[in-house]
């Protein structure tokens, strides 16, 4: 029985490091994202650049205006052009959709680990 309690322990040890590690790392020499799982997404100028933006401040919130600014350099905001380049990146993360998560009233936040 001993020898069962240690094997599952091993097990849980692994899963809980494993979960450790980002879902999706930004491949910046091939404008590409890359997943754990060893899948790689071709990212437009604008999804890299975004990407880009939000995994340098993982956790913070980024709001719309400030990605239009930095991202778009656009001094101003009321577009909708970041929702839909969200939408887009989200669609190509299919199952790791979660690594961009949106702060309803503020803005978006790039997740490491899914909660």
């Amino acid at each position: 029985m001993h020898w069962i309690l240690e094997f599952v322990g091993r097990d849980l040890s692994r899963q809980s490091a494993d979960t450790s590690k980002p879902q999706v790392e930004l491949d910046v020499s091939h404008r590409q994202l890359a997943t754990r799982d060893g899948g790689r997404l071709n990212l437009t100028k604008l999804e890299f650049e975004l990407m880009s933006y939000l995994s340098q401040r993982p956790g913070s919130v980024v709001t719309r205006d400030e990605l239009l600014r930095e991202v778009w350099k656009q001094p101003f905001g009321g577009s909708n052009v970041v929702d839909v380049v969200v939408r887009g990146l989200r669609r190509k993360l299919d199952g790791n959709a979660w690594v961009i998560s949106t702060v309803t009233g503020h803005g978006y936040q790039f997740n490491l680990t899914q909660s």
